[in-house]
Protein backbone atom coordinates (compact mmCIF):
# COMPACT_ATOMS: atom_id res chain seq x y z
CA UNK A 1 0.00 0.00 0.00
CA UNK A 2 0.72 3.96 -0.20
CA UNK A 3 1.45 3.99 3.66
CA UNK A 4 3.80 0.35 3.60
CA UNK A 5 5.87 1.85 0.45
CA UNK A 6 6.48 5.28 2.57
CA UNK A 7 7.40 3.15 5.57
CA UNK A 8 10.12 1.28 3.08
CA UNK A 9 11.31 4.53 1.52
CA UNK A 10 11.99 6.19 4.79
CA UNK A 11 13.95 3.21 5.66
CA UNK A 12 15.42 1.99 2.61
CA UNK A 13 15.15 4.71 0.42
CA UNK A 14 13.40 4.27 -3.39
CA UNK A 15 14.11 1.14 -5.12
CA UNK A 16 15.40 0.24 -8.54
CA UNK A 17 13.23 -2.63 -8.93
CA UNK A 18 9.37 -3.48 -7.79
CA UNK A 19 8.08 -6.99 -8.85
CA UNK A 20 4.34 -8.13 -8.35
CA UNK A 21 4.53 -11.57 -9.74
CA UNK A 22 0.92 -13.13 -9.84
CA UNK A 23 -0.56 -11.36 -7.02
CA UNK A 24 -1.91 -7.31 -8.47
CA UNK A 25 -5.24 -9.59 -9.13
CA UNK A 26 -5.87 -10.48 -5.76
CA UNK A 27 -5.46 -7.20 -4.17
CA UNK A 28 -8.66 -5.78 -2.79
CA UNK A 29 -6.91 -2.14 -2.36
CA UNK A 30 -5.82 -2.11 -5.54
CA UNK A 31 -5.13 2.05 -6.09
CA UNK A 32 -3.17 2.02 -2.73
CA UNK A 33 -1.16 -0.89 -4.25
CA UNK A 34 -0.82 0.69 -7.63
CA UNK A 35 0.09 4.24 -5.76
CA UNK A 36 2.52 2.38 -3.40
CA UNK A 37 4.75 1.17 -6.59
CA UNK A 38 4.27 4.59 -8.48
CA UNK A 39 6.00 5.99 -4.76
CA UNK A 40 9.10 3.56 -4.37
CA UNK A 41 9.97 3.41 -7.44
CA UNK A 42 13.34 5.16 -8.44
CA UNK A 43 12.08 7.63 -11.70
CA UNK A 44 14.65 5.49 -13.78
CA UNK A 45 13.40 2.52 -12.20
CA UNK A 46 11.45 -0.53 -13.41
CA UNK A 47 8.16 -2.52 -12.19
CA UNK A 48 6.70 -5.50 -13.41
CA UNK A 49 3.68 -7.06 -12.75
CA UNK A 50 2.56 -11.19 -13.48
CA UNK A 51 -0.90 -10.93 -14.52
CA UNK A 52 -3.52 -13.61 -16.35
CA UNK A 53 -3.81 -13.27 -20.26
CA UNK A 54 -7.13 -12.77 -20.49
CA UNK A 55 -6.96 -13.32 -24.11
CA UNK A 56 -5.67 -17.36 -23.49
CA UNK A 57 -8.59 -17.41 -20.13
CA UNK A 58 -11.05 -16.13 -23.66
CA UNK A 59 -9.32 -18.64 -26.44
CA UNK A 60 -8.81 -21.40 -24.57
CA UNK A 61 -11.92 -21.55 -22.39
CA UNK A 62 -10.43 -20.90 -18.96
CA UNK A 63 -13.47 -20.45 -17.01
CA UNK A 64 -12.06 -22.34 -14.26
CA UNK A 65 -9.20 -19.59 -13.89
CA UNK A 66 -12.11 -17.14 -12.52
CA UNK A 67 -12.44 -17.94 -8.97
CA UNK A 68 -13.11 -16.05 -5.70
CA UNK A 69 -9.50 -15.06 -4.99
CA UNK A 70 -8.98 -13.46 -7.87
CA UNK A 71 -10.42 -9.48 -7.84
CA UNK A 72 -9.22 -8.08 -11.03
CA UNK A 73 -8.65 -9.75 -14.85
CA UNK A 74 -6.38 -7.67 -16.92
CA UNK A 75 -5.86 -7.02 -20.61
CA UNK A 76 -2.99 -5.77 -21.47
CA UNK A 77 -5.06 -2.23 -21.99
CA UNK A 78 -6.21 -2.27 -18.95
CA UNK A 79 -3.04 -3.09 -16.48
CA UNK A 80 -1.75 0.10 -19.26
CA UNK A 81 -4.77 2.12 -17.95
CA UNK A 82 -4.17 1.47 -14.40
CA UNK A 83 -0.94 1.75 -14.02
CA UNK A 84 -0.83 5.43 -16.49
CA UNK A 85 -3.47 6.90 -13.55
CA UNK A 86 -0.12 6.48 -11.31
CA UNK A 87 2.39 8.36 -14.03
CA UNK A 88 3.16 4.35 -15.12
CA UNK A 89 4.19 3.52 -18.59
CA UNK A 90 4.10 0.02 -19.95
CA UNK A 91 7.21 -0.40 -22.23
CA UNK A 92 7.28 -3.94 -22.80
CA UNK A 93 5.59 -7.49 -22.51
CA UNK A 94 7.04 -11.13 -22.02
CA UNK A 95 4.98 -14.22 -21.77
CA UNK A 96 5.20 -16.43 -18.82
CA UNK A 97 4.02 -20.38 -18.33
CA UNK A 98 2.36 -19.68 -14.92
CA UNK A 99 -1.60 -20.08 -14.70
CA UNK A 100 -2.04 -21.12 -17.89
CA UNK A 101 -0.34 -18.64 -19.41
CA UNK A 102 0.20 -15.19 -18.11
CA UNK A 103 1.78 -11.68 -19.14
CA UNK A 104 4.71 -10.40 -17.51
CA UNK A 105 4.54 -6.13 -17.98
CA UNK A 106 7.68 -3.81 -17.55
CA UNK A 107 7.06 -0.47 -16.76
CA UNK A 108 8.75 3.17 -15.39
CA UNK A 109 8.09 6.30 -14.10
CA UNK A 110 10.60 7.22 -17.16
CA UNK A 111 8.93 7.02 -20.61
CA UNK A 112 11.08 4.52 -21.60
CA UNK A 113 10.37 3.45 -25.55
CA UNK A 114 7.57 0.90 -26.22
CA UNK A 115 8.99 -2.54 -27.18
CA UNK A 116 7.88 -4.14 -30.80
CA UNK A 117 6.35 -7.02 -29.05
CA UNK A 118 4.55 -4.74 -27.02
CA UNK A 119 2.65 -3.17 -29.95
CA UNK A 120 1.95 -6.23 -31.42
CA UNK A 121 0.27 -7.82 -28.41
CA UNK A 122 -1.83 -4.41 -28.10
CA UNK A 123 -2.75 -5.12 -32.10
CA UNK A 124 -3.85 -8.60 -31.15
CA UNK A 125 -5.46 -7.92 -28.16
CA UNK A 126 -7.38 -4.87 -30.15
CA UNK A 127 -8.18 -7.75 -32.74
CA UNK A 128 -9.82 -9.71 -30.65
CA UNK A 129 -11.83 -6.99 -29.13
CA UNK A 130 -10.88 -8.10 -25.27
CA UNK A 131 -12.46 -4.73 -24.91
CA UNK A 132 -16.18 -5.45 -25.94
CA UNK A 133 -18.69 -6.58 -23.31
CA UNK A 134 -19.93 -8.92 -26.41
CA UNK A 135 -16.89 -10.74 -26.59
CA UNK A 136 -17.38 -11.66 -22.66
CA UNK A 137 -20.90 -12.18 -23.43
CA UNK A 138 -19.88 -14.73 -25.54
CA UNK A 139 -17.43 -16.36 -23.45
CA UNK A 140 -20.03 -16.41 -20.61
CA UNK A 141 -22.38 -18.46 -22.91
CA UNK A 142 -19.45 -20.98 -24.04
CA UNK A 143 -18.50 -21.56 -20.67
CA UNK A 144 -21.90 -22.28 -19.72
CA UNK A 145 -22.35 -24.46 -22.62
CA UNK A 146 -19.11 -26.44 -21.84
CA UNK A 147 -20.05 -26.87 -18.01
CA UNK A 148 -23.39 -28.75 -19.12
CA UNK A 149 -21.86 -30.99 -21.55
CA UNK A 150 -19.30 -32.29 -18.71
CA UNK A 151 -22.37 -32.29 -16.30
CA UNK A 152 -24.32 -34.39 -19.00
CA UNK A 153 -21.19 -36.88 -18.81
CA UNK A 154 -21.29 -36.81 -15.18
CA UNK A 155 -24.70 -37.64 -14.87
CA UNK A 156 -24.32 -40.97 -17.05
CA UNK A 157 -22.73 -42.45 -13.82
CA UNK A 158 -24.08 -43.80 -10.46
CA UNK A 159 -21.33 -43.15 -8.40
CA UNK A 160 -19.12 -40.81 -9.02
CA UNK A 161 -15.72 -39.62 -6.71
CA UNK A 162 -14.33 -36.52 -7.26
CA UNK A 163 -11.77 -34.83 -5.80
CA UNK A 164 -10.71 -30.95 -5.96
CA UNK A 165 -7.32 -29.11 -4.94
CA UNK A 166 -6.72 -25.58 -5.06
CA UNK A 167 -5.10 -23.73 -7.92
CA UNK A 168 -1.75 -24.06 -6.18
Amino acid sequence: TLDLANELIEKDGKADMVFARNVIPHVKEIHSVIGGINALLKNEGVGIIEFHNAGLILEELQYDYIYHEHLFYFTINTISNLLAKYKLRVFDIFKSPISGGSWVVAFSIKNYTKSLVLKKEITKEKSFKLDKIVTWQKFAKNSIKHSKKILKIVNQYENVIAYGASAR
